[in-house]
């Protein structure tokens, strides 16, 4: 498999001010047009016409003012969406509520759009570092490039419409790569809820989903430990995931967070619900009863 960069990131990470203002690049090119204004150069032997030496230039001056007020619009754009001042609803309560899903990928297990950016908002700063070795919807790596975060994203098995962005890179096989664990400051993980799960990605016995729940445990907890040795002060990491019942042996209800609080040993600042507006039942007893015909 072919190295791709460590991290994706849509431009140089400089303070706003110095975005906001005339960049070094279209400062080159507004006197690179107005020495053509001056000296035009000409072929040897031809005499000058009146108007040469305008003509050409002005259009120059003209697109390139053009570009940088476009340039202007778009940081001011940017600064916007970055610092969360557009198309966001702050999260007050540890409930986050959700009408319907928002995600437009056809993705298993693909994740809720609106929680990842409720963590980008709380819990870091433009240009940080997003980790999500779960992220083969897209969804991450979408909502870090609206909010201009830098992110490392993988999945065992990517969306096939974003192979070509999200590395294939198996968790159980060791955590990512990253050359600077510093800049890191949010990693979210969203994994296969065991049952829920299994067959979804394949039929490897070591894939998360198709463990025996001691050691779906046992591998999802280490990993969690193993990011936080690797995670610097400040740093957090987001488990997202719900209790399996109705495709576990029996029905027996088996509350995944409880097991990892338990299993890690790790402080813990939030617990969050994230149910939709009008769910009474989970998505399996949905699944089950239409399965089954019953209502």
């Amino acid at each position: 498999m072919s190295e791709r960069p460590t991290y994706s990131v849509e431009f140089d990470p400089r303070a706003w001010d110095e975005i906001m203002a005339l960049s070094e690049a279209l400062q080159r090119r507004v006197f690179a047009a107005t020495d053509k204004l001056e000296v035009e150069p000409r072929p040897a032997g031809v005499e000058k016409m009146k108007g040469e030496a305008t003509a050409t230039p002005q259009r120059t001056v003209a697109d390139t003012t053009k570009s940088f007020s476009d340039s202007v619009s778009e940081n001011q754009t940017a600064k916007v969406a970055a610092e969360h001042a557009t198309d966001f609803d702050i999260p007050i309560y540890n409930i986050w509520k959700f009408k319907e899903k928002s995600n437009e990928v056809a993705h298993f297990g693909n994740t809720e759009i609106t929680i990842v950016d409720n963590l980008l908002y709380l819990y870091t700063q433009p240009f940080d570092v997003v980790v999500d070795p779960f992220a083969g919807g897209g969804t991450t790596a979408g909502i870090c490039k609206k909010r201009f975060r830098r992110y490392w994203v993988s999945d065992r098995k990517p969306a096939p419409e974003h192979a070509g962005n999200i590395r294939q890179h198996d968790l159980t096989d060791g955590l990512p790569p990253l050359p600077r664990w510093k800049d890191v400051k949010l990693v979210y993980l969203d994994p296969p809820y065991w049952k829920q799960a299994e067959g979804q990605y394949s039929n490897d016995a070591t894939d998360l989903a198709n463990m025996p729940l001691e050691d779906f445990n046992a591998a999802l907890s280490g990993l969690i430990k193993d990011f936080a040795k690797k995670l610097e002060s400040g740093a957090r990491i987001a488990l997202i995931i719900q209790p399996t019942q109705w495709k576990s042996p029996e029905r027996q209800f088996t509350d995944h967070v409880g097991d990892m609080l338990r299993a890690v040993n790790l402080p813990v600042e939030m617990r969050v619900s994230c149910p939709y507006e009008s769910q009474q039942c989970n998505a399996q007893m949905v699944e089950w009863a239409k399965a089954n015909k019953k209502r």
